[in-house]
């Protein structure tokens, strides 16, 4: 992997090529979006990620649409176990 990935726009970084794709897929914030990106570029690299833990509201209700492209959980602070 070369950390870089060729969209109509040109060459970006892996993780800002990612933002963008997910940006027309999940409604986040811009640095939201970069969160989720670092999450699909560690599974790129072999990590496995079940779950994003987070203090932050709008990731719970873009949750289906995080799970759809991501194949990840969200757990808000304050939601049971």
């Amino acid at each position: 992997m070369s950390g870089e990935i060729f969209i109509p726009l040109g060459d970006f970084y892996f993780p800002l090529a990612i933002a963008i794709e997910l940006s027309s897929k999940v409604r986040l914030k811009t640095l939201d979006l970069l969160h989720l990106a670092y999450i699909a570029a560690l599974e790129e690299q072999g990590e496995e990620i079940h779950e994003l833990v987070t203090v932050d509201d709008d990731f719970k209700g873009e949750e289906e649409a995080i799970k759809r492209e991501l194949k990840i959980q969200i757990k808000t602070i304050g939601d049971p176990l």
